[in-house]
Order: C-alpha cells, then structure tokens, then sequence
C-alpha cells in the first residue's frame, strides 16, 4: 500500500488532482482508498476554520485527520489519496493560532505523526489567483498567499514532487 499526499493550500487543484489520479489508477486495475480534508467537516459541524480556526478547530481536525489516515490504512488497498497531507495543517496553525507554547505543541504532533506514518510520495501544488468560495473555502487570495508561502518552506519528509500541470498521468507514472 502507497500513501500519497496532495500538499497545496485551498483552491490549488488537489481535489481536481485526486479524482483525476484515481481515475487514472482505476484504469489500471488498481484499488484506492480517498481520504477527504476534514477542514470541510470541521466546518459542517460547526467549528471555525481558515481566518476563524482557533486551538480547539484545528486540534480536532489534526486528530481526525490521524484518525482517518489510520482508518484508510485498514482496507488494505493499492494506493491512499490524501486530499490534504498532515503537514498541510502546519501553515494553518501558524496562520491561526497565536500562542506559540501552543503552536509549537500542535506542529510537533503533526511532525511526529507524519515521520511514524510516512507518505510515500507529496505532491505539492501551486499557488492559483481563481480561489473559488465555497462553504469551506475562502476567495481570500492574500491568505491563500501567506499559507502557500509558509508550505512552501516547511520541511517535508519525503521531499515534495512540485506540480506545475495537472497531467494526470505524470502523476500516476510517479507513483508507481
């Protein structure tokens, strides 16, 4: 089993990405698992995220992402799509939360997590200026900016693949 991760701030494609991936991995025969972002439900259930996201939304979904990592891991299939990598919520966190007692507390059990369970290929995407809103994502192109800068200086293990198109197949070559 391959997990491999869509690192990329919101509105980058990693939605598109993986749903073209996995048709792609379909045709081949290949069995997958897609992990969703939990921001969507975090955001359903009625906590705060992007500008709003305080130390209770993003510890909740920091768990429930581990948790559905841990629970894809269990169907035993070819490959896991994470629409959203671990790290992901790194630049979230020192966007949102100010307290750096806490910050750091956050960012070390994602670290943590990510270097028992590690991703076997991350994708990371690029920054787009068409942000769509949508009940989870903002139009904020500024703040699409600030996450994006701080993803794209956070060390990552292994190290990011960097997506300029978005050919399906390139990807699918990549992964196996």
């Amino acid at each position: 089993m391959k997990k491999i991760g869509f690192y990329g701030t919101h509105g980058s494609g990693k939605t598109t990405a993986v749903y073209g991936v996995a048709h792609e991995l379909k045709k081949l025969d290949k069995t997958l698992y897609i992990l969703g972002e939990p921001a969507r439900e975090a955001k359903i259930i009625g906590f705060n995220i992007n500008h709003d996201a305080n130390v209770e939304s993003e510890l909740w979904m920091i768990s429930r992402h581990i948790q559905m990592e841990i629970e894809a891991e269990r169907y035993k299939t070819d490959y896991i799509l994470c629409d959203r990598t671990l790290y992901d919520h790194i630049a979230y966190i020192e966007v949102s939360i100010k307290d750096g007692i806490i910050r750091e507390g956050l960012q070390d059990i994602i670290y943590d997590y990510a270097h028992l369970k590690p991703y076997d290929k991350i994708f990371m995407f690029g920054l787009r200026d068409d942000v769509q809103a949508d009940y989870a994502r903002l139009p904020d192109v500024e703040y699409a900016r600030r996450i994006h800068q701080i993803m794209s200086e956070q060390p990552l293990y292994p190290s990011p693949y960097i997506i300029d198109n978005r050919e399906f197949s390139l990807i699918v070559r990549e992964i196996m």
